[in-house]
């Protein structure tokens, strides 16, 4: 786990050119806020979803929210890659 910590790819993060859902949580000690921000500016277009209150287990902690954003997130891409579907 300690590997983790000293891995960086954000030099990649702007070569990213597809549908991106960023979900963050405003209460997160071990993936902060910040750094999903920076992954946000830095993929353009992506979407950032910051679920509150909400801690590193935010998929349970705000499951209904959580649940929305990716139902939501998913639509848009198949609409978009399947027009006819709307």
């Amino acid at each position: 786990m300690l590997g983790m910590m000293h891995y960086d790819a954000s030099q990649v993060l702007s070569t990213i050119h597809i549908s991106t859902l960023i979900i963050s949580a405003n209460k997160d000690r071990a993936t902060l806020l910040e750094a999903s921000r920076d992954m946000h500016d830095q993929i353009e277009g992506s979407e950032l979803v910051v679920l509150a209150p909400s801690g590193h287990i935010s998929m349970m902690e705000q499951h209904p929210r959580f649940v929305e954003a990716v139902t939501g997130f998913a639509r848009k891409c198949s609409y978009q890659n399947h027009p006819s579907l709307n």
